[in-house]
């Protein structure tokens, strides 16, 4: 048996994650997570929740695992409502804490802002390919800014092979007057 006494944490910034994992491997860990969740092969309990009166906002608690891969963690999320005004930080900060199930053993620390974006937007890109109709030939996305841009890159990723294009809807104009704008446009 190996020695763990040795063994390093692999500490992982926003930088490092990106472009670790591309569109389809998350797509791929997405729906392999679905299918564990389907046959209840994981465990994760509800989300534990901080909140102080004295900072607005909270701290949330996530852990979880899952059989096949095999693997542990924990996400652990920090909300200050006040930081853009206040500091010119992100609202929303998240660490993820991966361990090794048997001995608990650290083995990563990452960044989890950027790994959120990205399994958000594999999320919905499989979900899209099981529950869209076959002979789709358009997505529409409702969100706003990033998580908007997250959902549309894996799901132009997907295994079909269709080919998706990426349109935004103008800054502070309503969906509505967007799509009247761009139904008249149409030929």
């Amino acid at each position: 048996m190996d020695s763990w006494r040795n063994r390093k944490t692999l500490i992982l910034s926003r930088t490092d994650m990106m472009g670790l994992v591309t569109p389809a491997e998350y797509n791929a860990c997405v729906e392999q997570a679905y299918r564990m969740h389907g046959e209840r092969r994981y465990y994760m309990d509800p989300k534990g929740h901080i909140v102080l009166d004295k900072y607005p906002g909270e701290w949330e608690a996530m852990p979880s695992y899952i059989e096949e891969p095999e693997a542990a963690a924990c996400k652990w999320v920090s909300i200050r409502e006040r930081n853009r005004e206040k500091y010119d930080l992100p609202t929303v900060f998240s660490i993820l804490i991966y361990t090794h199930p048997e001995t608990g053993f650290r083995l990563a620390i990452c960044d989890g802002s950027y790994h959120t974006v990205m399994r958000t937007g594999a999320a919905g890109a499989v979900s899209a390919k099981w529950m869209a109709r076959k002979n789709s030939k358009r997505l529409a996305i409702v969100g706003a800014g990033r998580m908007a841009r997250a959902r549309w890159r894996p799901a132009t990723r997907s295994s079909s092979g269709r080919r998706c294009e990426y349109g935004a809807a103008p800054r502070r104009r309503s969906i509505t007057s967007w799509r009247r704008s761009n139904r008249t446009s149409r030929t």
